[in-house]
């Protein structure tokens, strides 16, 4: 279980197209039997957190597959233009509906592998760190999940394009914690990679 975060508040980010996806959204592909992105929602809403998915294209059909959950759901108007966009959307409604936050969890829907055992270390670095990022190790660039502590949510409610925060990241290097996460590496991009996900040992089901 993770350390209650009681001012950490985690941006579900599910706004995209999946356009290289040949079977419909693939936030609604069964991953070990669950729709992806309800599975990405429960998971992340184990660091004791308040939650908000932001979605894009294929809104109206995903955004019933989080009914059961208590969470914000965000519509990203200009969720064409890229990852950043939606970065900018959710840090502006935490902002304004949740301004007791003190730090921001980014995660993406699309990497099935990040579960709360992952992201644990994420959460005890920002304990031991709390004004450092914290993010995990993607090669050349850092990437999610991501941890942002206040001082930097003005920087990221102005992300735009399709690179979502990795300028943020690269300009701030020096304050950053770079975590090994492999897992975060594999995420779900063509039914290729899902196939390739499922053939992997299926994990336990998290309560």
């Amino acid at each position: 279980m993770m350390h209650n975060a009681p001012h950490l508040h985690v941006i579900l980010l599910a706004a995209g197209a999946s356009t290289r996806f040949a079977d419909g959204p693939k936030q609604q592909a069964l991953v070990h039997g669950e729709p992806m992105l309800h599975r990405a929602a429960r998971m992340v809403m184990g660091a004791g957190a308040a939650l908000s998915v932001v979605l894009g294209a294929h809104a109206r059909i995903l955004q019933p597959l989080l009914a059961d959950l208590e969470l914000d759901v965000l519509f990203n108007p200009d969720w064409k233009s890229g990852l950043g966009s939606s970065i900018a959307c959710g840090v502006r409604h935490v902002q304004s509906q949740h301004p007791e936050s003190s730090a921001i969890l980014l995660c993406l829907a699309d990497q099935p592998q990040v579960d709360r055992a992952r992201l644990q270390p994420l959460l005890e670095a920002h304990r031991q760190h709390p004004q450092r990022i914290v993010c995990v190790d993607h090669g050349p660039v850092p990437g999610p999940p991501c941890l942002f502590p206040r001082a930097f949510f003005q920087e990221l409610a102005g992300c735009s394009g399709p690179r979502g925060a990795s300028a943020l990241l690269q300009a701030h290097c020096g304050q950053c914690i770079v975590l090994k996460m492999p897992e975060a590496r594999m995420d779900i991009d063509t039914t290729a990679d899902l196939t390739r996900l499922h053939a992997l040992a299926p994990q336990d089901p998290v309560p």
